[in-house]
Formats: structure tokens, sequence, C-alpha cells
């Protein structure tokens, strides 16, 4: 459960593959699709590299939009602190592969000018094969070199960088 809607864990009926499923939040007011919904929807449905989750498909049901994403077990945040005590399970080959796949994911998203502007362990996935995806894309911005200042404070405020709490930036 999250600001923008819920994930369920499902299993198709035929084939035994889990999904997340995200039903982001009604749209049946006249404000219409809010535009974060709209900026995860065609990102997700433009992206496509290993670190990066993958929209499977797409509905509209009763006033509400359902993403359709594949499945990952953990997000980053379970993932230490379930295995943190565990020396075999928690190495430091496995911690620098995760860091390797995350910068991995966001470079891609840099080459592709775009900010995720929400990168938490919270965001960051990992599904049984300890293959990082990052989500939630409700925030991500497409950037262009220009003049326009973008809002700043977008991210949860725990993982804003040091220059943006201290009003360094500029």
């Amino acid at each position: 459960e999250g600001s923008y809607g819920s994930v369920y864990k499902v299993r198709h009926i035929h084939t035994n593959q889990y999904y997340a499923i995200k039903i982001l939040k009604n749209i049946d007011n006249s404000d219409g699709i809010p535009i974060t919904s709209l900026r995860e929807i065609i990102l997700l449905k433009f992206l496509d590299h290993p670190n990066i989750i993958k929209l499977e498909q797409l509905d509209f049901n009763k006033g509400r939009i359902e993403l359709c994403l594949e499945y990952c077990q953990f997000d980053l945040l379970k993932f230490i602190n379930l295995y943190k005590n565990n020396s075999e399970m928690y190495t430091l080959s496995l911690i620098k592969n995760f860091m390797f796949q995350i910068l991995t994911g966001v470079s891609f998203l840099h080459s592709h000018k775009i900010m995720h502007r929400d990168l938490k362990p919270g965001n960051i996935m990992i599904n049984e094969n300890n293959l990082v995806k990052i989500g939630d894309f409700g925030l991500s911005r497409i950037f262009s070199i220009s003049k326009r200042k973008y809002t700043k404070e977008v991210s949860t405020l725990w993982y804003r960088s040091p220059e943006l709490l201290l009003g360094l930036e500029d």
C-alpha cells in the first residue's frame, strides 16, 4: 500500500506465473487521470531494460487503472531486513552485484533523459534470481537541457540528497 495505490501478488490460473497488480488510486473524479499515473504508464510502456520493472498489461476497470507488472519477491528494504544477519546470503559480492544492477538501471534511465526522483530501497525490487528491478515511476520526469527548474521536494524526505536538504543546489 502506498500513497498512489495498492499492489497485490496474483497468480495466472493457466500458467501459474506470478505477477504484481498495482491498482492506482480511483480516477472517478472530474480531474481525470492523475499526472503521476500518466507518467508512470507512459514510462513503463516505453522502458525495456533488464533492471527496470516490466509492464505486462494495462487495464481500466471500474474507474481505476490496473498495472500488471512482473513479480519480484522482495523490495530492497525487505531483503536487507530479512538477510542482514545471514552471512551466507548477504555477502559483499551480492551487495556489489546489486549496486552494479541499480547503477546500470539508473544509467539506462539517464541515457533516455529520465529522472526517477524517488529512488529508495522500497522502489528497488529483487526477484527470485537476485535480479534488481527499479520500479515506481510516478514521480519520474523526462528532462531536457534547458533553464527550466524542476520541483526539488518530490523524493521521499529520508532519501533526499544533502544538497537538497540543506538548500545548497543551484
